[in-house]
């Protein structure tokens, strides 16, 4: 659009210094072709200036378009890659996250209880289904304290997956299991006694 508004400007300008010369100097005539005068001259240059001009014009607006046009996909592209990155690290996240949700046992039902007395876990292994939860109560007639840690003794990556701390005596410790798997578990303080817990979730 600018373009042609520039070569309207060409036109007028043009068409001004026809008058201008037209009307100075009519014996500039004489340099020309008897049947050619300088009005004639700057005739034909206005004429060639208006048929090249839309052309012109509509190369410059193609041009434009085609470039607004990859800048507009180009941008669409990168929100989308953005978003469906975002999307899968979020699930990724979301999966790992609440693989184990621990959960305050006075306002969840167990479906698991297991007892940690006389330094054992009592059961150490169950089986549940996914979503259940599982309840630890330290029921030791001391004050012995124990853990419930995700792993082995030893692991690198042990208490990664959750990790109740020390549980006193008499206090109890909750975790809802959301996913199938098998999950390992042992006491820190009591690595060597306690290092064989293992619930299995179906």
């Amino acid at each position: 659009m600018l373009e042609w508004k520039r070569w309207k400007l060409c036109v007028a300008v043009l068409m001004s210094l026809s008058l201008v010369v037209v009307g100075c100097d009519d014996d500039d005539d004489d340099d020309l072709p008897p049947d050619v005068g300088t009005a004639d001259v700057v005739e034909d240059v206005v004429e060639d200036v208006a048929e090249d001009a839309p052309a012109d014009a509509a190369e410059d607006v193609a041009e434009d378009a085609a470039e607004d046009v990859a800048e507009d996909v180009e941008e669409d592209v990168a929100e989308d890659v953005e978003e469906d990155v975002a999307e899968d690290v979020g699930d990724d996240a979301d999966a790992t996250v609440s693989a184990v949700v621990e959960v305050d046992c006075a306002t969840v039902q167990a479906d698991q209880v297991v007892s940690m007395v006389n330094i054992a876990y009592d059961p150490a292994t169950f089986t549940i289904a996914a979503g259940d939860v599982v309840r630890w109560d330290n029921d030791e007639t001391s004050a012995i304290p124990h853990t419930v840690t995700s792993g082995r003794s030893g692991d690198a990556d042990a208490g990664d997956l959750f990790d109740s701390g020390n549980i006193a005596q008499g206090e109890s410790y909750c975790l809802q299991f959301n996913q199938a798997g098998t999950f390992n578990y042992y006491c820190t303080i009591h690595p060597t006694q306690m290092n064989d817990g293992v619930a299995t979730v179906q």
